[in-house]
């Protein structure tokens, strides 16, 4: 045996001979069974900043190539960037930590956080709130008078259901792409893919649409509100790069999607909260 395949040793994990610097049968890095506290923030500092290069990359190329990063993985190069599902993770917790635990920037318009948070908030204590003839009206009724009482029970109930229900909502934006672009024969997971960098983009914009409102500014929040905009900019370009076709069927294509889209939120999201106020109501 020469000395470029000479054997390393074992793998500690499943034992297979190491020829490298990780092993070639599950990918566990080499090297010996090292406890030592100075190792081990070693190998932290380590796994961090690959993982923090590699986020910043991608975000970096999502955010100004829409469509790049998913072109890239579907085309095989994954390597270089975060993976989907663990990037729409990664956001998503950044997101909801940042919409449960920060305090909005007093006088901010309220175009950010819970919106039945920020409805229960305007409402006296003692207000007589009537809400007859509508569908679901006593629990309604009841989902104020909790989120005016204790709002940040409320606020974390909520956004725990909310993001339970984006998981339900990721596999049918990508059935919608599915039927949109039927011809293109490509298989379902490659429009979850999709779906999933779609959705890590509309959590960053919302992210910094928080940060923004934390400002003490007054027209940083107002800034903010305009980022929203972006979202149907972004999403026509990506399915520009990623799909392909003529601009005027991705328009129209983008158009019915984000409408069809945008009233499943509404219904799933309206569930949410009606399970919210049935299972962790007063």
């Amino acid at each position: 045996m020469d000395e470029g395949t000479a054997s390393l040793g074992a793998c500690l994990d499943c034992g297979a001979e190491l020829h490298g610097r990780y092993c070639s049968a599950c990918g566990q890095r080499g090297g010996p069974r090292d406890l030592r506290l100075l190792h081990v923030l070693e190998e932290m500092v380590h796994d961090l900043s690959h993982f923090d290069g590699r986020l910043l990359r991608t975000l970096r190329l999502m955010l100004l190539r829409p469509g790049q990063v998913t072109a890239e993985y579907l085309a095989g190069r994954r390597t270089r960037h975060v993976p989907p599902f663990r990037l729409y993770v990664f956001i998503s917790f950044v997101l909801f930590l940042l919409l449960g635990f920060a305090p909005a920037r007093k006088g901010a318009p309220a175009a950010h956080g819970p919106a039945a948070v920020r409805v229960a908030e305007d409402v006296p204590v003692d207000a007589d709130i009537r809400v007859e003839g509508i569908p679901h009206a006593e629990q309604l009724r009841k989902g104020v008078l909790w989120a005016k009482e204790d709002p940040r029970a409320f606020r974390e109930a909520l956004l725990h259901w909310t993001s339970r229900a984006m998981f339900v909502l990721l596999p049918t934006f990508a059935a919608l792409l599915f039927l949109a672009f039927f011809r293109s024969r490509r298989y379902f997971v490659e429009h979850v893919i999709f779906s999933l960098h779609v959705h890590a983009f509309a959590f960053s914009v919302f992210i910094l649409q928080r940060l923004l409102d934390l400002v003490p500014w007054e027209p940083a929040g107002s800034a903010g509100s305009w980022l929203i905009l972006a979202l149907p900019v972004h999403l026509g370009l990506a399915m520009k790069r990623v799909y392909g076709g003529p601009a005027w069927k991705i328009v129209l294509k983008g158009a019915l999607i984000s409408a069809a889209y945008l009233i499943l939120v509404l219904v799933v999201l309206f569930g949410a909260l009606l399970w919210v106020l049935d299972h962790g109501g007063h």
